[in-house]
Order: structure tokens, then C-alpha cells, then sequence
């Protein structure tokens, strides 16, 4: 500052740093530390595809395993199917083991399928010895004549015989208004179970009678006891019965107990299963089931896993619904393949057990 108080210009504008090396300087720090910033940035890019590489590397190596393990548990079923039958012991829930050849199924455990595609091929009763009897209780209406001819043939040693005589009986005896009797007789008629009537088991026959008379007499609790005893035989797989007589019985006793009677879901399915391999082995040639086979198909939305085989002019085969699926086989893999989430799927991407895959999810 000068004597006066003013500024010495030239003094403050000599002392101010040039603008050009303050530009240098700026340029000089900022060009190294971009170059740094960018660096980092592209080794830390380097660095995350580097671990999800190892990620999918690691993936791929548990799916390869999975699937390794997968397709062994098929083939020692299938080969397992080559051998003796199963017994019940061995087939866990949710699955079932049969044996079938053109005209005749047989399932373990029974009860597992509500319906066949084919029916036991049961003896029935001749027409021929009734004759006479059914000319007395038509048209005579001699009802007490027939009435004697039915019990003399009841006395038969040959159970068609007798099945038939006491079937004819009850029916009298429910014209001649004797109910109680009619009821003794369908009793007797229920012990018979190696004969049928149109193909329904007799017993089933006689039972399903008992069950109307009781209905026409009001007797509910004796009516509901019967109907639920019938409900428990169907459930426990005691006869084999095709899909329109299954429904036909279910929508009787419905009926008379007063809910609807549904079969499992998934019983349903193992069902539908039997039906479309039982289907395929009697309409194809003989040499396309001479090697083992597997095949995943769904019924009503219900996936079912089948793997079949052929020893002996009989085809053996094994059906896996989703409950087996899930905990036989999903929750291995799932355990095996932690914490990824594992998907069973076979071709054209049907889900074999759990829910198919949500759509972007990364696949291996």
C-alpha cells in the first residue's frame, strides 16, 4: 500500500500465480487419478466376472453331479424292474409299482390307483339253471315257487352257482316285501368275492343293494355305517374297477353320505399314467418295450414320472408322482446344489417335481 492508502497494482498483480501453470497443475493430478479411478473400475469388473465365472464353473460342476446322480437312481430302477416284483415295503408314497400284460393289471400297493384300464376278468354267473325260476317270478309271478327253486340252487358247490341263486333270491325277496330277508340274503352274496356280475365283483353288487334298501327303509345310521365300510374297501384298492364304474360307486355313496368322494389328485394322475402305458404297450410292437424306457407326462397338470421295462412277455414299470419326485430325488439335488435353487425338468421343459422355473432365472 502506498503513502496515500491505495494499492500498489503492480506489487499485487506481480505476486498473482499465472493462470497458465495453475491449468498445468489441474491437468497434471487429474489426468493420473482418472487413469487410476479407471483402472480400479476395470479390475473390480475384472474381478466380479472373474467370481461369477468361478460362481457358474461351480454350478455347472454340482449340476453335472446332480444329474450323474439322477440318471444312476434311473437306471438301478430300471434295472430293478427287470428282477422279481416289488413287494409293498418297497414302494415309498406317492409312487406305485404294476405288471401288466394284455389282459390283466396288477398294482402294488392296490389301493394307491382308484381305477384301472382293465378290469379282473371275473367268472360270471350262466343264465342256463335259472330258467325255470325266472319263468316262476315273471311270468307265473310265483314268487314262493321261486323262492324255493333260488334257495335249492343256493345249496350249489359251485360258487357261480351259488352267487347267482342268492342274488336271484334277494330280488325276491325284496318283490315279496320281506326286506329284512333280502338283506340276509345280499349278506350271504357279500362273501362271495371270485365271481361278477356284468364285470362288477358281486360282492360290490350286493353290498351297493344292501345300502338301497336301506335307504328306501330311512334306516340312515345302518345306511351310512354300509356306505362307509364300502368307502374304505374302494380307498384300500379291494377291487379293480375301470374309471366309468369307480365314479358311477363314488357318486353313489356321495349320494347316500351326503359329501362328495373324490380320489386323490395325484392318485388320479398315477392312474392316468397306468392307463397311458398300458395304452402304448397293447397298441405298439412287442420290440419297442424290449429295453428299458422313461418317460415324464402330465395328467390334469400333475406331473408323473414312468420307467418301464420287459422280462418274461410281461412289462414292469414304475411311476413316480410329485411327492416321491420331491423327496427322493428334488430334495437330494437341492441339498447337493445349496444355496442355488434346483429345478427337476425334463424335455420340453416339463417339471418333473416343484414349480418350473421363473422366466429370466439364470439356467446351468
Amino acid at each position: 500500500m502506498s503513502e496515500d492508502g491505495e494499492y500498489d497494482g503492480g506489487l499485487h498483480l506481480w505476486l498473482r500465480p499465472p493462470r497458465n501453470l495453475l491449468v498445468v497443475f489441474l491437468l497434471v493430478m487429474f489426468l493420473p487419478a482418472a487413469t487410476l479411478v479407471f483402472l480400479g473400475v476395470r479390475l473390480l469388473e475384472q474381478d466380479r466376472a472373474l467370481a461369477n465365472q468361478r460362481q457358474i464353473e461351480i454350478l455347472e460342476h454340482t449340476a453335472d453331479s446332480v444329474v450323474r446322480a439322477f440318471e444312476q437312481e434311473l437306471a438301478t430302477l430300471a434295472k430293478r424292474l427287470e428282477g422279481p416284483p416289488w413287494t409293498p415295503a418297497e414302494i415309498p408314497e406317492g409312487s406305485i409299482y404294476v405288471t401288466f400284460r394284455s389282459d390283466w393289471i396288477d398294482a402294488i400297493p392296490p389301493g394307491r390307483l382308484p381305477y384301472y384300464p382293465v378290469t379282473l376278468n371275473l367268472k360270471e354267473s350262466p343264465a342256463g339253471p335259472f330258467s325255470e325260476l325266472e319263468s316262476n317270478e315273471f311270468r307265473e309271478q310265483n314268487l314262493a315257487k321261486a323262492l324255493e327253486i333260488s334257495r335249492k340252487l343256493a345249496a350249489s358247490p359251485d360258487v357261480s352257482m351259488r352267487a347267482g341263486a342268492l342274488l336271484r333270491q334277494a330280488r325276491i325277496l325284496r318283490k315279496a316285501g320281506q326286506p329284512d330277508k333280502a338283506l340276509e340274503a345280499y349278506a350271504s352274496l357279500s362273501q362271495i368275492k371270485s365271481v361278477g356280475l356284468g364285470g362288477i365283483p358281486v360282492d360290490l353288487v350286493a353290498r351297493r343293494a344292501r345300502c338301497a334298501i336301506l335307504e328306501t327303509q330311512s334306516r340312515e345310521t345302518e345306511l351310512h355305517k354300509e356306505a362307509r365300510a364300502i368307502e374304505a374297501d374302494l380307498h384300500s384298492g379291494r377291487w379293480q374297477l375301470d374309471q366309468v364304474s369307480f365314479e358311477h360307486i363314488t357318486g353313489q355313496l356321495g349320494h347316500w353320505l351326503g359329501s362328495e368322494i373324490c380320489a386323490n389328485p395325484e392318485d388320479e394322475a398315477l392312474a392316468g399314467a397306468v392307463d397311458w402305458l398300458y395304452k402304448r404297450c397293447t397298441s405298439a410292437p412287442a420290440q419297442q418295450f424290449g429295453s428299458p424306457g422313461a418317460q415324464v407326462e402330465s395328467f390334469s397338470h400333475v406331473p408323473v414320472t414312468i420307467l418301464w421295462a420287459s422280462r418274461g412277455g410281461r412289462v414292469a414299470a414304475f411311476l413316480a408322482g410329485p411327492r416321491y419326485s420331491e423327496a427322493h430325488w428334488l430334495a437330494g439335488a437341492q441339498k447337493a446344489a445349496h444355496p442355488a435353487r434346483v429345478y427337476l425338468l425334463a424335455a420340453g421343459a416339463k417339471p418333473v417335481a416343484g414349480a418350473s422355473p421363473p422366466a429370466g432365472v439364470r439356467k446351468v
